[in-house]
């Protein structure tokens, strides 16, 4: 696949998909969102992707959103034309992909670069990252469920302060809502997330799978028909050959340690 805005690297089971506009703060034109769009679709039935890294080139900006210097940018000329070009969005996407996914905030992330972050699975941020949702200073909104996302993730008063004043948020202030797991010094970052993703990798890949499927699911759905769902889950992977395989090199490890 020749891709003119993106970079790939795949390593024991651990892809890293890199936003490589660094000279427009890695912002999405058309020609990186469907880029970005196709690759992690693609990524999700690659049998070598186990887990999935998506950070920003350079160290300014993960991705300062959409490009507004991009004439069509914003830009819809029929709500039907509108609805197409949902279907297509980047981070719906990452919405989609059935694999673990975890978020490398180098820099600034904003707009629909911050909505990346918060469809990812697991946040990591250097400690000069920057937050912020600008739609609304543009006399806009935002868009793509992006908004009700984040509510669900920091709870509405913290959702709306972030939506309706346009504030920016620190990567400290971050890390107390709850967006981002752990900060960390710029050249740790990388490390840091190869290190979780390498750990995750190393997981029983239908497990993990299960595992995401049902904290995601879980989120939109009553409690006891979370629980339900998850007995059905429980039970298909009680047979695979993974469980097994899993569960006997626990018994001898156990066995190991009392020897």
């Amino acid at each position: 696949m020749q891709l003119n805005t993106l970079l790939i690297k795949k390593e024991n089971g651990v892809t890293t998909l890199t936003l490589n506009r660094p000279e427009r703060l890695n912002a999405f034109s058309r020609e990186m969102n469907n880029e970005f769009h196709d690759t992690v679709l693609a990524l999700d039935k690659d049998t070598d992707t186990r887990v999935l890294i998506i950070t920003g080139s350079g160290d300014r900006a993960f991705s300062a959103g959409a490009d507004l210097k991009e004439p069509t940018t914003h830009e819809s000329k029929t709500i039907q034309e509108r609805l197409r070009y949902t279907d297509r969005y980047h981070f719906k996407a990452v919405d989609a992909f059935t694999k673990p996914i975890i978020a490398v905030v180098n820099g600034w992330a904003v707009g629909g670069g911050f909505h990346i972050v918060t469809s990812s699975d697991i946040a990591i941020a250097s400690e000069t990252a920057r937050f912020k949702i600008p739609q609304v200073s543009l006399g806009l909104m935002p868009t793509h469920g992006g908004g009700a996302m984040l509510a669900r993730l920091i709870g509405k008063s913290n959702a709306m302060k972030m939506i309706l004043t346009c504030e920016v948020v620190s990567a400290q202030r971050a890390f107390a809502m709850g967006l981002v797991s752990e900060i960390l010094p710029q050249d740790e970052l990388m490390p840091r997330a190869k290190e979780i993703a390498c750990q995750i990798a190393s997981m029983p890949p239908m497990a993990v799978r299960l595992a995401k499927e049902s904290v995601e699911s879980g989120l939109s759905m009553p409690l006891r028909e979370a629980a339900i769902a998850d007995n059905y889950r429980y039970f298909s992977l009680l047979s695979t050959e993974e469980r097994k395989r899993s569960h006997a090199e626990w018994r001898k490890e156990k066995k190991g340690r009392r020897g």
